[in-house]
């Protein structure tokens, strides 16, 4: 459904920052800034939501934008991890002789180093990015319109629901937003 402008409204910018998709549905995350309001929408195929503000009531912005790329952590665990179990092995297998037991820890240090490098190429190509807009309001009465995208995979098998944050589009409306509010604000 598309955002309906009244009659001398004027559309001044739309940003489409992220993309969130199911298995039922793709929904557009968009704020869109006119002359006369703040307009915080997620538009889908079968739903939509919306949130607005006169832009005369926005009194204080807040924004927050990171951009990352995922913890090498497992993959500096598994490294470590495969150094101390082939060291392990290796003095095993000078106090013990005649047995081929210390083979068991150096090859668990293969298994472990190859995890290791797996990890760190999964680490180093996925990336993400969140964003997050607060505005406020003060006067004549306290509201607030607030909208955020965060760019994680689900972490369980049963969510499912994928969100895609447009890093480009996303950091101009956080840094354009605040100008935007001021030059349109009446004096």
């Amino acid at each position: 459904m598309e955002t309906m402008l009244a009659k001398d409204e004027v559309l001044i910018k739309q940003y489409d920052y992220a993309v969130t998709k199911s298995k039922h549905d793709s929904v557009v995350h968009s704020v869109i800034v006119t002359d006369k309001r703040i307009i915080a929408q997620e538009q889908g195929e079968r739903s939509f939501s919306r949130n607005e503000m006169p832009i005369d009531h926005a009194d204080y912005i807040l924004t927050d934008f990171d951009s990352y790329k995922r913890s090498v952590g497992l993959a500096v665990f598994l490294f470590v991890l495969s150094v101390l179990l082939a060291v392990g092995g290796f003095v095993w297998s000078r106090f013990v002789e005649g047995t081929y037991w210390f083979l068991i820890p150096s090859g668990l240090a293969v298994v472990a180093a190859v995890f290791a490098v797996i990890a760190l190429v999964i680490a180093l190509t996925r990336k993400g990015a969140s964003a997050e807009l607060e505005i406020r309001s003060r006067q004549p009465v306290y509201e607030m319109l607030s909208f955020s995208a965060n760019g994680l995979k689900p972490t369980n098998r049963l969510d499912k629901l994928k969100i895609r944050v447009d890093k480009e589009v996303a950091e101009k409306m956080l840094n354009e937003i605040g100008a935007l509010i001021l030059e349109y604000r009446k004096k």
